[in-house]
Order: structure tokens, then C-alpha cells, then sequence
């Protein structure tokens, strides 16, 4: 059994660790990274742990995101300040991404664009019934496509559905 390094995202076995820094939680590969290439891993991780776990964006992350759009220069600046804009407008989660969509469409491109939003939320691919239902209630369907040419076979999985294993 070994350890869990929070860059690589594997287990790796404990003597790939030092000896010293267990609460810090990297393996010596990922050690020897440059601290500017850790820090935009961090602050990459940090973006889209805010926006997509978070139920209510507090003040404290608002700040986090303005330093991190500071610190850095290229699209993860980029993506901080969008979020940081998101988070002033709509900090709580429940339907967030709907009054985005009918209020701030030029924010809602922007979440696609950076792939906080899969594809299949956007219109045009789902009928208009289920992509108002999406939008309005934030619900969690989950399409499953089978292959690009087969984009019309699309079979949705709902969370209180009983799963089959």
C-alpha cells in the first residue's frame, strides 16, 4: 500500500516519497517541478474545484481567484477572472448555470469555451424540452454517446436510478 500523490493523481509506493512533508502530499518526481509549473497546477486545480464542487462561492474564494488571475498570465488568468465574475453574479449553485444561460450568454460561451460545460449541454443537441428541463432545474442526466457517428443513439443515466452492478 502506498501513497497518494495529489499532482501525479497516482499511488505510488512510499519510498517515491521523502521522508519529510507527509501534509504536502507530492512524490519526489513531481518535487523536482519547478515551483512556478506547481503553482499553475495548483491554481488550475483550485479553478475548477471552486466552480464545480463548491455549492456557494464564498468571499474568500472570490479573493483567492482575483490573486490567482494576478499571479498568472495566460489562460489560466483568463479563467479565474471568469469564474471570479461568475461567483460576484451567481455564487450559489442551485441554478446557476440556467441564469447564466438566459441572463449572461456572453459568460455561459465563455464556460464552454473552457470546458467548465460539456458540449451536450449546449443547444442544438439535446431536443428543446430536455435542455429547458436542464436548465431550469440544473438536473444531473448524464448523456452517454456512443461514438461520434452514432450521436443519435444517445442513452441518459439519471442519479436515482437503481444501478445495475
Amino acid at each position: 500500500m502506498g501513497r497518494y500523490c495529489r499532482f501525479c493523481g497516482s499511488t505510488r509506493p512510499n519510498e517515491k516519497f521523502s521522508g519529510r512533508g507527509h501534509k504536502i502530499g507530492l512524490c519526489r518526481d513531481c518535487a523536482k517541478l519547478p515551483k512556478e509549473i506547481r503553482q499553475k497546477i495548483e491554481d488550475e486545480n483550485f479553478i475548477y474545484g471552486v466552480f464545480l464542487n463548491q455549492s456557494n462561492i464564498s468571499k474568500a474564494n472570490i479573493a483567492t481567484l482575483q490573486i490567482i488571475e494576478q499571479r498568472n498570465t495566460d489562460d489560466i488568468s483568463e479563467k479565474a477572472k471568469l469564474i471570479a465574475e461568475i461567483a460576484r453574479l451567481f455564487p450559489q449553485k442551485k441554478k446557476r448555470i440556467g441564469m447564466l444561460y438566459h441572463k449572461r450568454k456572453d459568460l455561459f460561451d465563455k464556460l464552454v469555451q473552457f470546458y467548465f460545460i460539456d458540449d451536450f449541454i449546449t443547444p442544438g443537441i439535446l431536443d428543446e424540452a430536455e435542455y429547458e428541463n436542464i436548465i431550469e432545474n440544473d438536473s444531473l442526466s448524464y448523456p452517454l454517446y456512443c461514438s461520434e457517428n452514432e450521436s443519435d443513439l444517445v442513452e441518459t443515466f439519471e442519479e436515482d436510478e437503481e444501478l445495475p452492478f
